[in-house]
């Protein structure tokens, strides 16, 4: 039997499939450990086989569910918990991560009213600490080296900490704020607040590289993830001491941009999907909250959103500690299956290059100074736990780090339309640009509607524009960052208004800002003002030539299409990227419901189809589809891959059938009868 003093020799990086329980214990929490049922839970990984699993420790509450010596203990514990999952993972091989909630710690502020946050208007946060209170070394750093040492886990996946945290006018910051400017602390409006918000930044990135560097003192083996960091939310963070990324999301649309934004930061990753679905009758009233275990075939399409990318999939499931579902046993070893079967030739895989969505780290930071947060995702992951976890604003608090700003809106929403364009496409960060990534090997390069951009980023993108790179300008914010270097004039409209594209001869609304630019340019796409499409005609998308390459451009923004997707506008969006790059490595005809990532993995080139037709799609706000069992196969998809030389094999995976195939003119044709979830075509 394994020592469960010492961790599992399993790092993530070697880990495909995981499983995470949280708790979240509150003061009134009765007899942990009374249902205890080692046996049950030696079942579960026997049937399921994780590579690793994350149990609870201290949820948003602050009580921890093991019986700690340095933090607050929930009450009437019955048995260490804690203890009982490293003894069953152990035995196991199974690697044992904490759930621990960070900077959210309710009982540390109880305890210590003078640790909390407080708000601009002087409110007093009860959920909050303050990162430059004594919090991170009396209470934070000694536990995390308790659970690392004394129960020997493997790592923490923090929660409660980048992705919630308000901004802060407590004593603590504003002596940091002192020292540095020697002034008071500037409110939003202030000229100085940008500057703020950068301090806080950094103090956040200081609190992270203190509490990794101190526990890998104590644990030098100990992996540490805090949950969204280096995500989307901060793209151009990057943390020596953090040893693997990922984040926990309940949609598909979420999953495409978080998964998308960790595969480019070259290190373990992973996304936490929901097995369960949630409702909430009356949340003003937080009551009538219930949740059930989704679907088999639910479950799978959210698995190969992550899996399709190279990355790790893991599900979270009811809040439990102390023992498991045993019905829910079989659908999980179900969906184990799927992974398992698509591991070899997913797992770790790298994107080819082919379309880029660029995201500026500028750009989500302006959006942050701004006060510009509307939401892309309904509702974020910060809303997502009322009334269980009762995370409502606290008067006027703001976060430091919102889960949606107008930039990231933009960006996520033509992640989307490319996407359902069927592109093969990957988040381009600004960092990577700036570390000199090859970016002629991308056929085009898509740049969001935005305020600001990287300058350095920006000559780069023109540069591989002027060497016959593709590039597509999406928004008025953004012509008007570019209208010198194109030689146009633009007038970005203010508001946010419905609009009419012309798409085909019918109209498709979309609600955007937008401009009307004035230039030498072809048009090839027209808007009105009504849906009846008469009155004057405006500019809805231009193309012209730049150096070698070509520039195409949208007048309006597409955050709108993220929350409101039209067939017709995704029509649209595709005809504006086909007349600049015709010839994309992978194309696929016979269903618009089909996602494909093409990734590269020892030495094979393999198209990722996945099947994102579901019930999900018909969700409307006065209908929730919560669980849907079926998703309608797809028949007769025709594949179409460039490829220099007749290929020695193609092969339909996991079935492992050969491909009935031509060549023909350096291309790759096959079809493939029918696709149900997730399939991959190995060609080398």
């Amino acid at each position: 039997m394994s020592n469960p003093a010492h961790p599992v020799k399993k790092t993530r990086a070697d880990s495909f499939l995981g499983m995470h329980f949280d708790f979240h214990a509150h003061p009134d929490q009765e007899h942990i450990g009374a249902t205890a049922d080692p046996e049950q839970i030696d079942r579960l990984l026997k049937r399921v086989k994780p590579d690793f699993l994350q149990c609870d420790t201290k949820g948003h509450f602050g009580y921890s569910s093991y019986p700690t010596e340095v933090g607050v203990r929930a009450p009437n514990q019955t048995r260490d918990i804690l203890r009982m999952w490293r003894e069953v993972t152990a035995q196991n091989n199974v690697a044992l991560y904490a759930h621990h909630s960070s900077l959210w710690d309710e009982a540390a502020v109880q305890e210590h009213p003078d640790w909390a946050v407080i708000d601009e208007y002087g409110t007093i946060s009860d959920k909050f600490v303050s990162m430059f209170s004594p919090f991170l070394y009396k209470r934070f750093i000694p536990q995390m080296i308790e659970i690392a040492v004394k129960y020997g886990l493997d790592g923490v996946w923090v929660d409660g900490d980048i992705w919630c945290m308000p901004l802060d006018y407590s004593k603590w910051t504003q002596d940091v704020y002192f020292e540095q400017y020697g002034k008071s602390l500037p409110k939003r409006g202030d000229a100085d607040f940008p500057q703020y918000l950068a301090l806080l930044r950094d103090g956040y990135r200081n609190f992270v590289r203190i509490y990794c560097d101190e526990i890998h003192a104590a644990a030098p083996g100990f992996q540490i993830c805090s949950s969204a960091l280096m995500g989307a939310i901060d793209p151009d963070c990057r943390m020596p001491g953090i040893g693997f990324v990922s984040t926990d999301t309940p949609r598909l649309r979420e999953m495409r941009l978080y998964a998308r934004t960790f595969a480019q930061r070259n290190m373990a990753w992973d996304i936490m999907g929901w097995a369960f679905a949630y409702t909430v009758i009356d949340v003003a009233a937080g009551t009538g909250f219930y949740y059930t275990t989704k679907e088999l075939p639910q479950l799978c399409q959210e698995a190969s959103m992550a899996i399709a990318l190279g990355g790790s999939f893991q599900f979270v499931n009811f809040p439990t500690i102390d023992h498991t579902y045993a019905w829910a046993i079989p659908r999980w070893e179900q969906l184990a299956l799927f992974c398992r079967a698509r591991e070899p030739f997913c797992f770790q895989a790298k994107p080819i290059p082919q379309t880029a969505v660029f995201c500026s780290a500028e750009a989500v930071y302006h959006s942050v100074a701004e006060g510009d947060s509307e939401r892309l995702f309904p509702p974020s992951t910060a809303e997502k736990c009322k009334p269980l976890l009762d995370l409502k604003p606290e008067g006027n608090s703001e976060r430091l780090y919102p889960l949606s700003t107008a930039a990231l809106q933009e960006t996520g929403a033509l992640l989307d339309v490319l996407l359902d364009n069927q592109y093969s496409v990957e988040v381009l960060l600004a960092e990577r640009i700036a570390t000199g990534e090859n970016l002629s090997d991308f056929g085009l390069i898509a740049l969001p509607d935005m305020a600001v951009i990287e300058a350095d980023a920006k000559e780069r993108l023109l540069a591989y524009a002027r060497e016959g790179g593709s590039l597509l300008l999406a928004g008025p914010q953004t012509l008007a960052l570019f209208a010198d270097d194109l030689g146009i004039a633009v007038d970005p409209a203010a508001e946010s208004r419905f609009i009419y594209i012309d798409c085909e001869g019918s109209a498709v609304a979309i609600a955007s800002r937008f401009c009307t630019p004035i230039g030498n340019f072809t048009a090839t796409g027209r808007f009105y003002m009504s849906n009846f499409m008469d009155g004057e005609a405006c500019t809805a998308s231009f193309e012209l030539p730049f150096g070698k390459g070509k520039i195409a451009a949208l007048s309006f923004g597409l955050a709108d299409y993220a929350q409101r997707p039209t067939t017709r506008m995704r029509r649209f969006i595709g005809m504006c990227v086909q007349n600049i790059w015709p010839l994309p490595a992978v194309k696929v005809t016979g269903s618009q419901y089909i996602e494909v990532s093409f990734m590269e993995k020892d030495g094979k080139r393999c198209v990722n189809l996945i099947n994102s037709l579901s019930g999900a799609r018909f969700t409307s706000e006065s209908v929730k589809v919560m669980t849907f069992d079926e998703i309608p196969p797809l028949y007769n998809i025709d594949v179409a891959i460039a490829w220099p030389s007749r290929p020695s094999a193609v092969m339909i995976e996991p079935v492992h059938s050969a491909a009935n195939y031509s060549y023909k003119n350096g291309m790759i044709q096959l079809t493939l009868d029918k696709l149900e979830i997730h399939t991959v075509i190995t060609v080398e």
